[in-house]
């Protein structure tokens, strides 16, 4: 159920739903902009898409009509910025072999070079036909390039690292190029062996024929005889890295059948059957599926996929769409600067790799003053690389910063998988092409021999050139001992990142890992409160997490639970708390227990604390960081997370948390770490407990397990009373039919929300809750710049619009005396406080009416205890204040100042309503009433265009507020008359 709210306290939407809710109007506007083919509309999209999902700052789009604003500007600054840059970028330099795929090279390169693309991916084609006999560079280059594969994919395919599937492609690049070029100085190509092409016609110019061409020549000739059943299954099962030999690579690659199994077998997707829906040995796929809604989302985020794992060779700095710098990739880290004009104004930043993709976005927001302020984005791409943008202002001079780590070029990684490496591989296969004899060369003796006689003729310089090859041999020798002295730096994320990748890596598909700790508390003066046993799992590609808090004796007396949608559940088992010791209990509902060694978790610690270190030890690297204490909350203000170096597994962790004047310490240790297959992994293992568990969470030994829900409700409502009004407005609590309550909302901060989850955990029936709470920090990406605010419209200005019952408000302001600058300032003034406390009005009485009419059946009212029904009245009490004070500023603001307050609200005295029907009914008539001002006030006193008329009428607003005090007054009289009904001792 949703609330009338404030705009600020709704929940920004889904954005890949937006855009697949809009995505046949973006296609459209695409279509026009582009003017071309359906392929570059929809290329167009896709990288919308990209940069839509990778902005740190993301917009808060709540309805349509603002969606599609701010969707279509960024569409078109997105053609803008490629039209601007066309031509005078890295791409234009490739040729259609550079590009990581087909695909990709047809939608980046220019449309007029269309007919040369075409007769290079012909010889490319025939080349790796030839070549896969001989070498794995060229299967490596038909899975990665020509049917489109993703490196982890290929990876998986070849069973091979990352490193070594881009040597091999790189290597394939080359050669492919020689092919193009000068075919007779590859020594692997033996004429006798030179086959025709599968066929000889051209390549069509439609894409999807020319790929359909293209899988066809590549499979029309297998390579030796298909796999005997059960082998590939075999293959794939050991934990060998390359368990197939050149001969069945070449096979693998070459036929359509096999190629299929050992995607069903790996679970990845088969790319061909769009092309070539028939497989010989099974015939049974059908013809390419048709246009649907789960298709356009499978080709978004498999987009968005293919940027997570491009591996740039340059970067290419983009400002306002215009080239303003270019970096080539040559180690691990790569850093620059560009100064931009002074004074300037930049609207954007882009980070594009030599292929154009895009790989980071940063939409800049001017301050006060019209110039950018400093601003920051990152971004984390696979196998631990990042990428960051950031612009900094200087005496109003805007510089740009680029840095980009890539771990795979340091000493201990899987080597570069570009650069001299490969071109030194390279040479082996290219024969003399990168051999260039100068004239004048006498042989492999002659230059000794001009020395020698130099030298007789100046034996003087002997000793000279003596002194100095010393003194050059020791400083060579010093500077390689300083060189191996050095060790990489590496920061704290970087690590975060590269455990988090051991993990992915380390466990199976779907599979899942099992921790155990102990975990030791210990109070202010170093004595132990508690000593406790955490468990935890969690799925290795999946949201999937739950975490178990152990006494002693194994009972489960608090556990979390993350579902597959990153929903957070948290149940408490009472029973148990209470037959533990008092220490316990605070240990288990601080939270402080949920956040065992895992890297997402540290993550989330640290989010906006800027001091966070890594201290190398014997064993692996100590992580950590410290902030200081908050005045009014439980804090964190010490945290060190322990990653051993052999498995870059984080293994113990400590946390300090100092609430008031007391602090307490939380050391967590493994004890039990498991890798768990899919085969042994099932969705009710991430539940927070069995069910002979559940039910004794849920159930007191001796107890009832019926939930009382009126008295869930009732204490849940108490509990959201005494939160702050931001909280109370961003809190809804729903009974369902079946009487399961959910309580939902976007807090400001996670701090509020850890909160008010606390203050709950005394409410009896807790575990029975649903709770969907997130925070505006849960949705955002933790960084210490905060987030802005996207315009996605023009604002109607004061001078461009005006109030429609102006006259109202002003005509008695004049009568006062009030004019010019003044009189208007007060004009918009009351007519803001006007239209706000129309809204918080709606807002109270329809709370009010949730608790008297939808909240509590009519036979729980009548059923309730005394003291029960004390506090339920309350409860409406406190809704019925707040809508008869904000009725009073409403009427105060529209009747003449001369009219005193008494003779507003002096009428004779309310009746109180007869039944409880008739109460309720009171409830539902002032929502209605309440809902009918609100739109009134909006319409006539909100700045609207000069063409817009109101709703309403002057005389008609005082007839909606005399209704709605008489409601109001009439609703308080029967709270006041059921409340001194009940036995004052009740009320106590």
């Amino acid at each position: 159920m949703n609330s009338p709210r404030l705009l600020s306290s709704q929940s920004p939407r889904d954005l890949e739903a937006i855009v697949l809710e809009h995505y046949t109007w973006l296609l459209d506007w695409a279509h026009q902009l582009t003017r071309g083919t359906s392929e570059e509309a929809e290329d167009l999209v896709q990288d919308l898409f990209v940069r839509f999902m990778r902005m740190k700052n993301k917009p808060d789009l709540p309805d349509d009509d603002q969606a599609r604003a701010y969707l279509y500007k960024a569409l078109r600054n997105l053609f803008l910025s490629k039209r601007l840059r066309h031509g005078h970028d890295a791409v234009a330099g490739l040729l259609v072999v550079d590009f990581d795929s087909v695909a990709w090279a047809m939608s980046a390169v220019d449309r007029s070079k269309l007919l040369y693309v075409r007769s290079d991916l012909a010889r490319i084609c025939e080349y790796a036909c030839i070549r896969r006999k001989s070498s794995r560079v060229a299967a490596a280059l038909i899975l990665r390039f020509f049917i489109g594969y993703l490196p982890t994919e290929t990876m998986a395919i070849l069973k091979s690292k990352r490193a070594g599937i881009d040597t091999l492609t790189q290597t394939a690049r080359l050669e492919a190029k020689a092919y193009l070029e000068r075919p007779s100085v590859l020594r692997f190509l033996d004429r006798s062996d030179k086959r025709p092409q599968a066929s000889s016609k051209n390549l069509p110019e439609e894409s999807d024929a020319l790929f359909a061409e293209l899988l066809h020549r590549i499979f029309a000739e297998p390579e030796g005889q298909c796999f005997p059943a059960g082998v590939l299954k075999d293959r794939y099962g050991t934990s060998i890295e390359s368990p197939f030999s050149t001969d069945e690579i070449a096979h693998l690659v070459s036929c359509h059948a096999c190629l299929h199994l050992a995607t069903e077998i790996l679970a990845l997707p088969d790319l061909t059957l769009q092309f070539l829906p028939d497989i010989p040995s099974s015939g049974e796929a059908g013809p390419p599926a048709a246009w649907s809604e789960k298709t356009d989302l499978k080709k978004l985020r498999r987009k968005l996929r293919e940027t997570y794992e491009h591996r740039p060779s340059k970067l290419q700095i983009i400002v306002d769409g215009v080239v303003r710098g270019v970096q080539t990739i040559t180690g691990a880290s790569s850093k620059v600067q560009i100064a931009l004009q002074p004074l300037s104004k930049p609207g954007f930043v882009e980070i594009l790799s030599e292929q154009g993709l895009g790989l980071l976005y940063l939409d800049l927001q001017p301050d006060e003053t019209g110039l950018p302020n400093t601003q920051y984005a990152e971004v984390e791409l696979s196998d631990g690389r990042q990428l960051s943008v950031s612009l900094t202002c200087s005496e109003g001079v805007p510089v740009v910063h680029v840095s980009y780590y890539d771990p795979l070029f340091e000493p201990e990684g899987e080597g570069p998988p570009s650069g001299a490496a490969e071109s030194s591989k390279a040479l082996v296969s290219v024969s003399s092409l990168s051999r260039q004899p100068y004239l004048g060369e006498r042989g492999p003796h002659s230059w000794l021999d001009r020395l020698r006689h130099r030298l007789r003729r100046s034996s003087r310089l002997i000793g000279t050139f003596a002194v100095i090859a010393c003194c050059t041999m020791v400083a060579l020798l010093g500077l390689l001992d300083q060189s191996r002295g050095k060790k990489p730096t590496l920061d704290a994320f970087t690590l975060l990142s590269r455990s988090e990748e051991a993990l992915r890596t380390s466990t199976p598909a779907h599979g899942a890992v099992r921790s155990r700790f102990d975990l030791e508390v210990t109070d202010s003066y170093g004595h132990t409160a508690n000593d406790l046993e955490v468990e935890a799992l969690r799925s290795a590609d999946r949201p999937l997490r739950v975490v178990r808090l152990r006494a002693q004796n194994g009972t489960v007396v608090a556990a979390q639970e993350i579902n597959a949608a990153g929903k957070e559940s948290e149940f408490s088992n009472h029973h148990a708390q209470s037959s533990l010791k008092a220490e316990f209990e605070t240990v288990s509902t601080d939270g402080v227990w949920q956040n065992a060694p895992d890297v997402r978790s540290f993550e989330d610690l640290a989010a906006g604390a800027n001091n966070v270190s890594v201290i190398e030890v014997k064993d692996g690297y100590d992580i950590g960081f410290r902030r200081a204490a908050t005045v009014d909350r439980p804090t964190i203000v010490e945290a060190t997370l322990h990653i051993a170096s052999d498995s870059m597994r984080p293994v113990a962790e400590t946390l300090e948390l100092q609430q008031g004047n007391t602090r307490r310490k939380y050391r967590f240790r493994e004890v039990a770490y498991e890798v768990v297959p899919a085969s042994e992994i099932h969705d009710a293992d991430f539940r927070p407990a069995s069910m002979s568990e559940a039910t004794h969470l849920s159930t007191p030994e001796g107890g009832n397990a019926t939930t009382d829900t009126a008295q869930l409700i009732l204490q849940i409502l108490e509990a959201l009373s005494k939160q702050q009004q931001p909280v109370q407005d961003s809190i809804d609590v729903e009974r369902g039919p079946d009487d399961k309550v959910t309580i939902s909302g976007v807090l400001p901060s996670s701090s509020e929300k850890q909160a008010f989850m606390r203050s709950l955990k005394s409410v009896q029936g807790f575990n029975t809750l649903t709770m969907d709470l997130h925070s505006l920090e849960d949705q955002q990406t933790a960084e210490s710049f905060a987030a802005k605010t996207l315009m996605v419209s023009n604002p109607i200005s004061i001078s461009d619009g005006r109030i429609a019952l102006d006259g109202v408000l002003r005509d008695p302001l004049q009568a006062q005396g009030i004019e010019g600058s003044e009189l208007d300032t007060r004009v918009h003034a009351s007519a803001a406080a006007l239209v706000e406390a129309g809204a918080e009005l709606h807002r109270e009485a329809w709370l009010a009416d949730q608790i008297a009419t939808k909240d509590f059946r009519a036979d729980e009212l009548q059923a309730m205890r005394p003291d029960k029904r004390a506090r339920w009245l309350a409860l409406l009490k406190l809704h019925l204040d707040a809508c008869a004070n904000h009725a009073k500023v409403i009427a105060k603001s529209l009747d003449p100042p001369s009219q005193s307050q008494d003779s507003i609200t002096a009428t004779t005295a309310a009746q109180p309503f007869p039944t409880v029907t008739d109460f309720q009914n009171g409830f539902t008539a002032l929502v209605r009433v309440t809902s009918e001002l609100d739109s009134s006030l909006a319409s006539g006193f909100a700045i609207s265009p000069e063409s817009q008329s109101p709703s309403v009428t002057s005389a008609e607003l005082e007839e909606l507020i005399t209704n709605l005090q008489a409601e109001e007054r009439r609703l308080e009289a029967t709270v006041d008359r059921l409340r001194n009904a009940i036995p004052q001792r009740s009320k106590t």
